[in-house]
């Protein structure tokens, strides 16, 4: 259960399994800067969701990481909010690698295969220098939250016959602050 108290105390309350987490939120208005925070609300829920889910699945396991394969081979990097999954996820690509996922590391433990988890990316400004591609004019939505400036977009516009399809697990590489 969820409860949303944003306008009366700026609080949000998960009920899961038994836990109630009290949530302060700061600033309703700017939901999208507090990245990285562990009281942002949106991350939260997302997190809650994906543990939840992950938890329901029989047959699935489910990972905050970034995912790519070469060969048919797969190499996922877990990673906090910020530590730059997406940007590691899509310079392997522009280097011959495959995208399974910059988010959610998808395990099929019957079938013993990493899964691709396909989704638009988020691309800070500056990242899309370090990977080395062009966000604009490729259909992708700039957005920002008064410090940064955002792109969400497609991984296929951008680097073309990028995507994984299912490989067997092969590495696993924790980034730098991870746990």
């Amino acid at each position: 259960r969820i409860e949303d108290h944003f306008e009366t105390t700026r609080e949000l309350i998960i009920d899961a399994c038994g836990y109630i987490r009290r949530l302060p939120f700061r600033d309703v208005n700017r939901l999208d800067s507090y990245r990285g925070d562990p009281t942002d609300p949106a991350s939260t829920v997302q997190g809650f969701l994906l543990h939840t889910v992950s938890r329901l699945s029989t047959e699935r396991f489910l990972v905050h990481a970034g995912a790519v394969s070469l060969d048919g081979k797969g190499v996922v990097f877990p990673g906090n909010v910020g530590m730059g999954k997406t940007t590691t996820a899509l310079k392997l690509v522009r280097r011959g690698f495959k995208f399974l996922s910059d988010e959610v590391a998808s395990f099929h433990l019957g079938k013993r295969l990493l899964e691709p988890f396909h989704r638009t990316v988020n691309i800070r400004n500056g990242s899309a220098d370090l990977i080395g591609v062009n966000v604009e004019g490729n259909g992708a939505l700039k957005r920002t939250d008064g410090i940064e400036t955002f792109w969400t977009v497609d991984v296929e516009s951008i680097i073309p016959d990028s995507l994984s399809g299912a490989c067997e697990p092969k590495y696993l590489l924790f980034l730098q602050g991870f746990g």
